[in-house]
């Protein structure tokens, strides 16, 4: 390998850790150790001559690669990206430590484009993206590069300089095409499959909207800034938007987690809610008076299979009419997507909050509503406790909103927010209720559930998402991923649900704290990058006619006709002006005496080829003067002892 190729090598090895990185897939710990170990490549190779570093290096390399394939082997689908990824970029590592003088780079290049291929399937947000622009513009120099230099026993000076000039313009020519190509073709970035469902189980470490609730958490989860609610009220008021939107109900609890709601469970499918009722295919209404104003929802992120919605939702209609959306409203008020594998990138709906008549809510019987007391036996003793002294205090005869409001209080100001695996955090359910650790949101609605329900308070627990950040520029409440939430609907004497959040407020207030500059400029880009990513047919059918209709009304205006012609032949002639005067003139001079130069043939060597061809002496005469002219332009010298003049006779 040549001494030009191993700085670019290093780039490349360097881009594929951090592909890799961006997949989130790869515990940092192991991508940590390869990122020093290529950091420290050059500084090594002093010793590569050495016994020593040769059997310690592969003996590192051979129980790492072990390792991983037996941990593969053992652990199943779970894990098989992470292992595979390790691999690949173990590979890399170690071809980038042991590449010398007479070793070939190619199996470096070709793994480092099957790790850019392969990580596009679970890295394609604007960080990814941006990498891969720079990989590109590494990959085609080095290999340009590695052909050249290959050839040459000894480079010429200033041949690495012009390898880099060609070989950049492809690059760029090649970048350019690809970001043409990838801005015109639609695209749909939420697939599903098998692959996605395990992926999906293996990334529960990150803070996001899920269908089941488990207590016993032990690692620190990733935020993640994507957006997934954007709602914009009509009256263009933050206080107009209701902060819980519910995308899912737990009713059973086990010890250790939360079921989802299950109409079986009720006996007779019954509900628990006022049920939505189909007005068209895109308008559902429930019993209610809807009023102003109008929330305009997007759900930017419909891989949940959800329509999240607030709790008083009266009415919707799908704004997504070409769509073929099918929604499937449950007993207990959600409402999903039948269709959940044929989603569009984004889903729009007009919202009108309303409220319910006494008529109109379900009145089960103690028996059907049981599973909404249900608590599990044996119950934890600090549990009981904290309920014995909470009734304690409150008076005999108070009310069920009384009593809910005390439990809730008391969690605000009892028990710390913290986010599972972070210092100071609880590990289960008797950690958080005792005190001595923290918990997230989940711990603070179970705890709450399951107060009322010793108190024989119907309720359960929901999940889904909190709005609380305002956006000024838009006029939008917007809901992230890490705003992925838990909180408790609590069942009145007359059928209706009172939302109860005991989560402490400031837990909230610091999750939307005020944004940095960088903050805001990350928003602010991940947002143009979301509408580049969810660019579909609809969306290109829509630029394409706004295209043309901008097309067709400038070729309408002669002015549009006069400026591109007058711009066409300003460039053409810009570009003649360009060409040297005698490089012009020679081109002249042989059109005059009606020759051409054969291929490799110089225009000396032309001239002599015409000496017995049938010209005019003056076409003769100019031919040789323009010759001797360039040749003194080129070489400076020709054939005379001084340079050939053009006069203007010649030219004629």
């Amino acid at each position: 390998m040549r001494d030009e190729l191993h700085p670019w090598l290093l780039a490349i090895v360097m881009l594929n850790l951090a592909f890799v990185q961006m997949t989130d897939a790869v515990d940092s710990t192991w991508l940590t150790g390869l990122w020093i170990a290529t950091a420290t490549a050059p500084l090594c190779v002093r010793w590569r001559k050495h016994l020593w570093y040769r059997v310690t290096w592969n003996a590192a390399v051979v129980g790492t690669f072990s390792f991983l394939l037996q941990h593969a082997f053992s652990t199943g689908l779970l894990h098989m990206l992470e292992d595979g990824l390790l691999l690949a970029v173990l590979c890399q590592v170690h071809l980038m430590n042991n590449i010398g003088p007479k070793q070939k780079p190619d199996l470096l290049f070709f793994n480092s484009f099957l790790i850019a291929f392969v990580t596009s399937f679970f890295g394609h947000d604007m960080a990814w993206s941006i990498c891969l622009i720079i990989y590109a513009a590494i990959l085609v120099p080095a290999l340009q590069i590695y052909v050249t230099f290959d050839n040459l026993p000894v480079p010429q000076e200033g041949s690495l300089r012009a390898v880099l000039r060609d070989s950049l313009a492809r690059a760029f020519l090649a970048i350019t095409v690809t970001g043409v190509v990838f801005a015109v073709w639609p695209r749909n970035f939420q697939h599903h499959g098998w692959l996605d469902e395990t992926l999906r189980m293996a990334a529960q470490d990150m803070v996001a909207f899920s269908e089941n609730i488990q207590l016993d958490h032990t690692t620190t989860p990733s935020l993640s800034d994507t957006p997934v609610l954007r709602i914009k009220p009509s009256d263009g008021r933050a206080d107009s938007v209701p902060a819980h939107w519910r995308g899912v109900t737990f009713v059973q609890f086990d010890g250790g987690g939360w079921s989802s709601y299950d109409e079986r469970a009720f006996g007779s499918r019954i509900a628990s809610d006022v049920l939505w009722q189909a007005v068209s295919r895109t308008e559902w209404r429930r019993p209610g008076e809807p009023r102003e104003p109008t929330l305009e929802l997007r759900l930017l992120d419909a891989s949940g299979g959800k329509l999240f919605l607030p709790q008083q939702a009266a009415a919707l209609t799908i704004r997504n009419a070409a769509a073929p959306l099918v929604l499937s409203p449950k007993g207990d008020g959600i409402i999903a997507f039948a269709n959940a594998t044929d989603l569009p990138p984004e889903v729009c709906v007009g919202i009108r909050l309303g409220s319910f008549a006494p008529a109109f809510r379900p009145k089960p019987s103690l028996s059907q509503f049981a599973p909404l007391r249900m608590v599990p036996d044996p119950l934890p003793k600090a549990l009981l406790d904290i309920a014995a002294d909470l009734k304690h205090k409150l008076a005999p005869n108070a009310s069920e909103r009384e009593i809910a409001a005390a439990c809730r209080t008391w969690l605000e100001r009892h028990r710390q927010y913290a986010l599972p695996g972070t210092n100071g955090a609880a590990r289960n359910l008797s950690e958080f209720l005792i005190g001595t650790g923290g918990g997230h949101c989940e711990y603070f609605a179970t705890v709450l559930a399951l107060l009322l329900r010793l108190n024989d308070i119907p309720c359960r627990v929901v999940g889904g998402y909190l709005a609380h950040e305002w956006d000024d520029v838009a006029g939008e409440m917007v809901a992230r991923q890490r705003d992925a939430h838990a909180w408790v609907e609590m069942l009145g004497n007359d059928g209706s649900w009172l939302t109860l959040d005991a989560t402490p407020a400031t837990a909230m207030s610091a999750a939307n704290g005020p944004q940095s500059f960088f903050g805001g400029m990350q928003q602010s880009l991940g947002e143009a990058w979301r509408s580049v990513t969810a660019f579909d047919e609809k969306e290109r059918a829509r630029i394409l006619t706004w295209l043309f209709e901008m097309l067709r009304a400038l070729v309408s205006r002669p002015w549009f006709i006069i400026a591109v012609a007058i711009a066409a032949l300003s460039l053409i002639a810009r570009r003649r002006h360009a060409m040297p005067h005698v490089i012009r003139e020679l081109g002249a001079a042989m059109h005059s005496a009606g020759v051409k130069t054969n291929t490799g043939e110089t225009p000396r060597e032309m001239l002599q080829r015409t000496a017995t061809l049938p010209i005019a002496q003056q076409s003769r005469i100019r031919l040789a003067r323009a010759v001797a002219a360039h040749e003194f332009s080129r070489y400076g010298k020709s054939t005379s002892t001084s340079p050939p003049k053009i006069s203007a006779n010649s030219r004629r």
